[in-house]
């Protein structure tokens, strides 16, 4: 398995308890020409009043090391309000730690003094930019985001299209099948917490990525893998993650 860094930031909000559902949000910051790439940032908020909830932010990238984890202390959100950016932390910048590369990138709410995740609702908001060039996408929560199947519509190529697959916590592979034909070969592997950029070839057409299944036919129910869908019209990339259809 190929070793990553973790790095990770935790913010703390001081606001009144709300229990629902605990939110990790995943997303992915991409290098291609045209994607604005000077800086990455997340605004996160919860969606009622809520005390003593952290977040943390977390870009995982390739190294040579195993999976370390850096965690600042926490920082107070200023006057008890829900809303954090990570662009205030002491990774102001998510390209940085990725070295300007593609690289999976996400916020929990945790528990500011274990870390552990908390039955916390949130809402969270991607940004990339260059210059006047920006890249706004709604970042879902896990259970939406990633999956074992994905169905994506391919309409036109414009000036390139490509699915970016992210590995959630296992090394997994996966098939990519277009208009229902066979696919030829061997599934493509995707490392845990990486990236891999497939380029779309077929307009017009019908796409589906898949967990592959084991050498004895099973599929580890485990394995899960989020697939963003981005096209650059020439000038501008658009981007947007899929919804799992399971």
């Amino acid at each position: 398995m190929i070793s990553r860094s973790i790095f990770c930031v935790l913010f703390l909000a001081a606001l009144t308890p709300h229990a629902v559902e605990a939110k990790r949000h995943y997303g992915i910051i991409t290098d291609l020409i045209h994607s604005p790439k000077e800086s990455a940032t997340i605004d996160v908020v919860t969606l009622e009043n809520v005390q003593n909830v952290g977040y943390k932010f977390s870009v995982y990238t390739p190294s040579g090391i195993p999976f370390v984890t850096l965690t600042d202390p926490p920082v107070p959100v200023p006057d008890g309000g829900t809303f954090v950016n990570s662009a205030s932390s002491t990774i102001p910048n998510l390209f940085t730690p990725s070295g300007g590369q593609t690289a999976l990138v996400c916020v929990d709410t945790v528990d500011p003094q274990t870390l552990q995740p908390l039955n916390k609702q949130s809402v969270a908001v991607l940004r990339q930019r260059s210059g006047t060039s920006r890249i706004v996408m709604s970042l879902p929560p896990q259970e939406l985001s990633a999956g074992q199947s994905f169905t994506v519509p391919i309409g036109a190529l414009e000036a390139g299209t490509w699915l970016y697959v992210a590995a959630i916590d296992l090394d997994t592979s996966v098939w990519v099948v277009i208009n229902n034909n066979p696919p030829t070969g061997d599934p493509i592997f995707v490392p845990a917490f990486g990236v891999v950029k497939i380029p779309m070839t077929t307009p017009n057409s019908r796409v589906v990525v898949s967990v592959a299944a084991k050498a004895d036919g099973t599929v580890n129910p485990s394995e899960h893998v989020m697939v963003m869908l981005a096209v650059d019209s020439g000038t501008k990339v658009d981007q947007t993650i899929l919804p799992n259809t399971y």
